[in-house]
């Protein structure tokens, strides 16, 4: 088996290719991610009276997008479900929360979804907001 990245040959059990360190298999890896604890999310721009989902979201940022998840028992959270790949997004913002209480910050972020524009807000801690920001616009060619 050879390795796509750098054409090497590697022995077909291992995941990870001996010479560059790239993945083997077509699996997309996570870069970081953050959440359910901790971590808002609402359809819109974040403010105090919105319907947010609280504690049980979770974020990854791949090497092709960002991902939401979210389980809940109680909640139906398809609605706060996505997986946008770094060329459909539009624009990211961050931001303080509305009352700027505790180390919280909010990434706004709107996407392409078929033929709509769709905008979510994330409140997490500022380090997995920063992080998350950086990490979106380094990826993202149209910001």
């Amino acid at each position: 088996m050879f390795c796509k990245h750098c054409c090497k040959k590697t022995d077909e059990k291992n995941r990870f290719c001996g010479f560059c360190g790239k993945s083997l298999t077509d699996e997309e890896e996570v870069i970081f991610f953050f959440g359910p604890f901790g971590v808002s999310v609402c359809n819109g721009r974040y403010a105090i009276f919105t319907w947010k989902l609280n504690n049980i979201t979770r974020f990854e940022l791949t090497g092709k997008g960002i991902k939401a998840i979210t389980k809940s028992l109680f909640v139906s959270g398809k609605d706060f479900n996505f997986e946008v790949p770094y060329k459909d997004i539009i624009s990211i913002e961050k931001y303080s929360t509305p009352i700027p209480l505790g180390l919280r910050e909010i990434l706004g972020i709107k996407f392409k979804e078929g033929e709509n524009v769709r905008e979510v807000s994330i409140c997490s801690s500022s380090g997995n907001i920063r992080r998350a920001y950086e990490l979106l616009q380094n990826n993202s060619k149209t910001i």
